[in-house]
């Protein structure tokens, strides 16, 4: 080789690289950290336990995060693997990330078949940054509701809360008979489901540190089934040490959907019309592993049909319709570690608590759109043609409440203290009727179960936060339906009424479709005041997930949020205009609680005391009130309205008389006079003007 030649192989040999370097399409990150995130779509190299994988993501054009979709947790849970606990999968070789993995199997909400597939235990990562050298981003993972039988994790668009700098992952898990089946053996002990949960917060400890987030500061959160699937998480020995916190939205472990207590009787059911023998035990699984998913799924529909049949408006609004989580024991008889070796109640009463911050609620008026809608009639119908339906109606309810079993000995007498106090007059115009269901349903299927949790919380824990969630959505007023299709919960049959179930997704998730990968064009929000609620939501929640305790946000930036405590009963007020208060449902919760301190208060002696005269009296004061008009003008308004009672017009001096000499103080015994008691509607019974006073305003 000569001198020149050898020049220009240097030369050659120089430029290519930095040619090479200026030209390349993609960047691989992971491993040792980038130094710069790249801008187009990402590779992530990972490597752990001698096992090492590139993931292909993507960049989300509009927002600049990135996407890496259908990544798979655990190896498929089909064929003899059916019902059993998932089995571990570690990230090797190259995985395709771009495209969102198939839900589990479920009915179709957009016609009467089946979607989905049995390999199904995906998950997404959703990051705004890759590793950069410095610390990670706090992690949120979240569990979708659906009733246990519906959902998946590409239908919860979450680039608002990645835009508040936070690593989301939303992840899929077995459902209906798949996922919860059980006989309460050995041979099928259930929760599946709950198991696919908690192999997919090790993942994210194993992980989630390639892709930008933290693996020591994880939020686990859920709506529904998946907010009491999220508590009940943060309870179990499984999880212990994986978590940082929990956020749980209209559900908790002592929610009367969280847990089956007669699964074998459930298990048995299914395994009838599956056309399976139900005993011995084995033979029954070994049949029903070679039964065709969709046949599950159809036995899945037929038991909930069955179930709303028999039982109607109090099956659709209690939410056990199928096969759900269940309480193994202490020992399984394979000598592995159970998931529920007793019953959430029985462990928070013990204090058995994670040393983790709670974050809950409740929106304002849970099971408005289902008793507005689909079960409106029936409700009416009943209460005009069966004297007795009331008193049974709530004893339903009551003996589906395993915290009123704790609390109470006997529950006649509570049975009938309920049906005095909600329904004064069962006579009343039948918007009243459903209202005043919509409130009791509401406190002791929701509100009681969040409030019992967070008093126990605050007890032994001590950071646990309270909310109330009030927002109105304008263009579409139950936004929970676009989210949770089929479940009966949320049948509004295009009636309106309250803040329901589900309707404080919208502002939160962008709604998308169930496989993540067609194209939707669903609700965003325009109006001013509910964009402003969005901003207020994903602030508190990232905030939650980043220090543990959530912010207020108003027009003077942000404020504290008081922590709930047994004394105070603290909790905010999610609108527009966000309100801190205390006394969440005070006498309501004191009389499901068999608080009788409380009951016999000022405060409790007058609610309970007006309310018994008209649900139009304290409306008339309410809307006085709203207007801002002074105690003066506010008897002046009562005055002048005459009101509808039960057997003819209440005139002015009888309702004035009635305010007077039916509403005591409990610490005297004189009466209470005119004045007295409107000073007292306005300052207590009302303390915020602009807060309707009734369930749904």
């Amino acid at each position: 080789m000569t001198y020149l030649q050898l020049i220009a192989v240097i030369l050659i040999a120089s430029v290519v690289p930095s040619t090479l370097a200026n030209n390349r399409v993609k960047r691989i990150v992971g491993g040792r950290p980038a130094a710069v995130p790249p801008e187009d779509d990402p590779v992530v190299f990972v490597y752990l336990n001698d096992h090492d994988a590139k993931v292909y993501g993507t960049r989300d054009k509009p927002d600049g995060y990135y996407n890496f979709r259908g990544i798979r947790y655990a190896e498929p849970p089909v064929g003899r693997f059916r019902f059993q606990r998932p089995r571990k999968l570690r990230l090797t070789g190259d995985i395709n990330a771009t495209t969102a993995g198939p839900p589990c199997p479920q009915p179709d909400p957009q016609n009467t078949g089946i979607i989905g597939s049995e390999d199904c235990l995906f998950l997404n990562v959703f990051t705004p940054m890759l590793p950069d050298g410095n610390e990670g981003l706090p992690v949120m993972m979240w569990i979708h509701g659906g009733g246990h039988r519906r959902g998946s994790a590409s239908q919860y668009g979450v680039r608002h809360l990645v835009n508040k700098k936070l690593v989301v992952v939303t992840i899929q898990y077995r459902l209906g008979s798949i996922g919860f089946l059980s006989a309460d053996s050995k041979e099928l002990p259930g929760n599946a489901g709950l198991f696919d949960m908690a192999l997919a917060l090790e993942w994210i400890k194993d992980y989630i540190r390639f892709f930008g987030g933290t693996p020591n500061k994880v939020t686990v959160f859920g709506q529904g089934t998946g907010a009491s699937s999220a508590v009940l998480l943060s309870l179990s020995q499984i999880t212990q040490g994986l978590l940082a916190g929990v956020l749980a939205m209209s559900g908790s472990a002592l929610s009367t959907f969280a847990i089956d207590h007669n699964p074998l009787a459930t298990g048995r059911e299914l395994a009838k019309q599956n056309g399976c023998p139900e005993t011995p035990v084995l033979e029954m699984v070994k049949c029903l592993q070679e039964v065709p998913v969709s046949t599950l799924i159809q036995a899945d529909s037929g038991l909930q049909e069955l179930r709303i049949a028999a039982q109607g408006a109090l099956a659709g609004i209690t939410g056990l319709l199928g096969p759900a989580p269940c309480i193994e024991g202490a020992n399984d008889g394979r000598f592995l570690p159970n998931f529920l070796p007793e019953g959430p109640l029985d462990g928070l009463l013990t204090g058995q608590f994670p040393n983790i911050p709670l974050l809950t609620g409740v929106t304002r008026d849970e099971t408005a759109p289902a008793l507005f809608g689909k079960f409106r009639k029936e409700i009416l119908n009943n209460f005009r043609t069966s004297p007795n339906f009331l008193n049974k109606f709530l004893s339903g309810i009551v003996s589906k409440s395993e915290v009123i079993g704790q609390i109470f000995n006997r529950t006649d007498e509570l049975v009938q203290n309920v049906a005095a106090k909600y329904f004064p007059f069962l006579k009343g115009d039948p918007d009243t009727i459903i209202k005043n269901t919509v409130e009791v349903t509401g406190d002791v299927l929701f509100n009681l179960p969040a409030f019992h949790m967070a008093k126990l919380w605050s007890k032994h824990v001590g950071k646990t936060f309270f909310y109330s969630f009030e927002q109105t959505m304008k263009q579409n007023k139950h936004g929970g339906k676009e989210f949770l299709p089929g479940l009966p919960l949320v049948e509004n049959d295009g009636m309106e009424g309250g803040v329901g179930h589900g309707d404080d997704l919208p502002f939160i998730f962008d709604p998308e479709p169930l496989d993540g990968n067609t194209s939707f064009s669903g609700l965003s929000l325009t109006d001013h005041n509910d964009q402003k609620v969005l901003a207020i939501v994903s602030n508190f929640i990232a905030e939650f997930a980043r220090t543990g305790e959530p912010k207020i946000l108003d027009s003077g930036g942000e404020s504290h949020w008081p922590p709930f405590s047994e004394e105070k009963n603290n909790f905010v007020t999610i609108t527009s205009k966000p309100r801190s208060n205390v006394n969440f449902r005070f006498c309501q919760m004191a009389l499901w609680s068999g608080i009788i301190s409380r009951l016999q208060s000022a405060t409790c002696e007058a609610l309970w005391g007006i309310t018994k005269f008209s649900e139009d009296a304290l409306a008339v004061v309410d809307q006085a009130l709203q207007k801002g008009e002074k105690s003066s003008a506010v008897v002046s308004t009562v005055l002048n309205k005459t009101l509808q009672f039960e057997n003819g017009q209440v005139g002015n001096g009888a309702l004035l008389n009635i305010f007077g000499n039916k509403t005591l103080l409990p610490q005297t015994d004189s009466k209470v006079g005119n004045a007295a008691i409107i000073n007292k509607v306005n300052t207590s019974f009302f303390p915020f003007p602009n807060v309707p006073r009734s369930p749904i305003g």
